[in-house]
């Protein structure tokens, strides 16, 4: 049953693109696609010791998150 369960969320992944500052400093942004309905959402996974209020690192994520968005055909989040 895992390793099902695996399989299903790796098929989920459109995109993805690591983000790596150095020690400590890393997350993950994602562009999944819903299996059913085929919608594309974004989700951010933050590394086990990255702060989301290193500045730095946001705006890293911010920038990788916005190019994944424009490579599927999302428009930009705000804020």
């Amino acid at each position: 049953m895992p390793e099902a369960f695996r399989e299903r969320v790796q098929a989920s992944v459109v995109l993805t693109r690591q983000v790596d500052l150095g020690s400590r400093r890393s997350a993950r942004v994602v562009i999944r696609k819903e299996l059913r309905s085929r919608e594309l959402s974004e989700q951010v996974l933050w590394g086990a010791a990255a702060r989301q209020d290193d500045a730095e690192l946001c705006a890293a994520v911010a920038a990788a998150s916005l190019e994944l968005r424009d490579q599927v055909g999302l428009p930009p989040t705000l804020g």
